[in-house]
This record gives structure tokens, sequence and C-alpha cells, in this order.
């Protein structure tokens, strides 16, 4: 994902980017044959890669960027012949790209690296290669295995999530991973680098003087955590939330940004604005420690009213299909998930049985309620959530059948400080 080039400065300077960007620029320099960059969608592992190309600023260099997954190895090494300029008629012999095999094309790969002057450089970039096939992954040695008394004649930088981790300990692909010269790995970003980011980027948008004659308005610390939770870190949503941002201020003639003008800037760019999974990123957590213990503790009080939440009888809330029940301690999907602040969740039901807690939570989940178990002591709360505004919750209390559940109701998580 190429990043919106308002957040490039921004990110460049971070530490944590440079020092990165100073480790894969290391490995191009060195010549190591294979680089695997990882991080979760959005966070700017293709701008980072690009920029460490920088470090071949005076160097001749071949690139070629294979944005979507090839269905093919001969597909992807086609790609590479293409953006090397290596298809010429002189090159293919009369021939056309189609009607060479894949065997073919390598050697034709190899004869044209072999051919570059020795000071060049040959870099093959693959983006989403979590995507791509056991077969393709496992065909990649051939190119690793292209190589001079220089060392490796192409160098290949693998770019996408966690999933291609485990590709890479399959055993039809293992002998790629021994290949592997460097892994990197780009964090999301923390919580304070997303305030830092959004206070400069919102204070020195040029519209505000343009549009609105005046000065930047203050930002709540309510909107700075919305933004926080709904950027999940995402450089690329971060910057395109407050850009939407200066729009809504400036039509609401506002002196102030807060919570409620980060969700219409959020709807109005598709990006959902209830909350539903944990947040995983230790560094916003514990940022936003302080300011979470009236949340947790509202939810804590939920857990604690087993009176009020009647243990059910009867028929069940939602159809579920038949199979084995969950395991509370295991099922991350619905257990200990941590409410984002200042939202709103529905307390279902208490158990005293984990089990049930789990079963129930699991059945709701499964007609796309974000269901979780909260446990506090003996007692097992059933909750759903977290909703950042109260509509969507009624939207979702809608769905729990009353019936059976005869005292759900909303809570709000409130953290410390009001808009």
């Amino acid at each position: 994902m190429i990043l919106p080039q308002a957040i490039n400065p921004f990110l460049n300077a971070l530490p944590s980017v440079v020092s990165l960007r100073a480790q894969i620029g290391e490995a191009i320099i060195q010549r190591e044959g294979l680089i695997i960059l990882t991080g979760a969608p959005g966070t700017g592992k293709t701008t980072l890669a690009e920029t460490a190309l920088d470090a071949l600023a005076s160097t001749p260099t071949f690139q070629s960027r294979i944005a979507g997954p090839p269905l093919s190895f001969e597909d992807l090494v086609g790609q590479i012949l293409i953006d090397f300029g290596a298809t010429s008629t002189e090159v293919l012999r009369g021939r056309t790209l189609e009607q060479i095999s894949a065997h073919d094309r390598v050697l034709l790969l190899n004869r044209f690296l072999e051919e570059m002057p020795s000071s060049s450089r040959a870099i093959a970039i693959v983006d989403d290669a979590h995507q791509l096939s056991r077969g393709v992954l496992a065909q990649l040695r051939t190119l690793t295995n292209l190589q001079s008394s220089d060392g490796k004649l192409l160098q290949i930088v693998l770019i996408g999530d966690s999933k291609i981790n485990a590709l890479l300990k399959l055993p039809e692909v293992r002998q790629l991973q021994e290949r592997i010269g460097r892994r990197c790995h780009l964090e999301p970003l923390k919580n304070e680098e997303v305030e830092q980011y959004c206070r400069q980027q919102l204070s020195e948008d040029p519209r505000w003087r343009q549009e609105g004659g005046g000065e930047a308005p203050v930002v709540s610390p309510q909107a700075l955590r919305s933004l926080a939770t709904l950027a999940k870190g995402r450089p690329g949503t971060l910057a395109r939330l407050c850009d939407r941002l200066v729009d809504v201020a400036l039509e609401r003639h506002s002196d102030a940004i807060d919570r409620a003008a980060v969700i219409q800037a959020a709807k109005s760019l598709n990006v959902p604005v209830h909350v539903t999974e944990r947040l995983q990123n230790p560094s916003i957590v514990g940022g936003l420690a302080l300011t979470s213990i009236a949340a947790i503790a509202a939810v804590l009080w939920i857990a604690r009213a087993p009176s009020s939440q009647p243990r059910p009888t009867g028929s069940t809330a939602v159809r579920a299909p038949a199979g084995p029940a969950p395991d509370a301690s295991h099922n991350e999907a619905i257990v200990d998930r941590l409410p984002a602040l200042d939202s709103f969740v529905i307390a279902v039901a208490s158990f005293r049985s984990a089990q049930r807690a789990s079963e129930t939570a699991q059945e709701l989940t499964n007609v796309q309620l974000p269901a979780f178990v909260r446990a506090d002591r003996e007692w097992h709360a059933v909750l759903v959530g977290p909703y950042l505004t109260v509509e969507e919750a009624r939207e979702a209390l809608d769905k729990i059948d009353s019936a059976r559940f005869t005292d759900v109701r909303i809570q709000k998580a409130v953290a410390s400080g009001k808009e």
C-alpha cells in the first residue's frame, strides 16, 4: 500500500521506521537474496520498502513491482522480465513471451542478469506475498539460485502479513525459508505516535486559513482516542481520517474537533465505527491504561451483577450450527475482549459456568454479533460490542432474543473526562 504523501515525512522520521529502513537498505547493499517484510495491512510496508531503495540512489537499478499475487510462477517471472525491459525482439529471438515456458523464462532472466553491468542491481518487490500459492513460493527458490561471484544477481523482497511466516514453514516451502537473508516486521503506530501525527497534521493543514479564515480548532482527547481506535495504528487510514476531519470541521464551523466529528469523518470514508476486535497493540493499551480504568470498571460491574442477568433456560437466543462447545480459555474470537474507550456494550447474561457463557457468546457471534465473555471471580458475563455509538448498540440490541434474556441492556463505558 502506497501511503498518502502527507504522512510520509512523519513516518520517515520515526525511530522504528528509520531503523527498519536502514536494515532493508543494508540487506540490499549486501546483495542478500531474499528479504521478508511483514506487518498488518495498511501499516506502510510497501512505502517502507520503496524508500529503502534510496540506498541505491547512485546505483543503476532494475526494479520490478508485482502488486498482486500472480496466478503462476510462469506469470511471476514473465512480469519481472517485462519490468526489467528484457522482452525485446532481440532478447526473445523471434518468439513472444507467451510462447516461452517457465523454465525458459528463468533461463532468459538469468542471461539478462548475467549481461547487465556488474555495478547494477536487480530487485523484485512482491506485494501481498502471503497470498502466493505454495507452488509459486516453492519455485521462488529457483530465482534465489541466480548468482555470480559478486553475489545474488536477483534480490527479492516479499511483503505481506504474518500469514507468510506460516506458509514458509510448510514442508514444500522450507527450502525457500533457508534462503531468507533478512526478516523485518513493521509494527502499527503507537498511541503516542498517533496523537503526535494527528495534532501535527490537523494544526498545519492550510485549509484552516484558506477556507476557515483562522487557526486550527482544538482537538479533544476523546477525539484523539477515537482516531487511534478507528485507525488501529495504520498510517494510511489515519491520514485519510485526518484529511476528511478537516472538511467535517469546516462544514460545522466549529472551534473544536470532538468525537462526533471523528465518527462523521469515519462514516464518510466507510471506516467501520463499531469496534469489534480487541485492541492488540500493547503500546495503545499501555498508553491508555489510566484513562481506561473507568471503562474496565464499568464492564466488571456488569459481571458482578448476576441477579440482574438471569441465567437463561429453555430455548436458545439464536440458532447456531451443531458442533462441539468452544473452549472459553482458547477461543480468542469471543473471550477477554477489551472494550474501546467511550464505547457502548450490551450486557446479555451472566453464568457461573464458563462453558455456558462461551456457548452463548459463540451463538451470538454466529449471527454476526460481536459477543465476548468477561470473567470476574465466579461469574462469567456475556457482552456484545463495543460500539462507538449508542445507535449502533440499539440496532444490535434488537437482534437479541428478549424472551430468553429478560434484562438485556446497554452500558456505556465512560473514560475520564467529557467532551
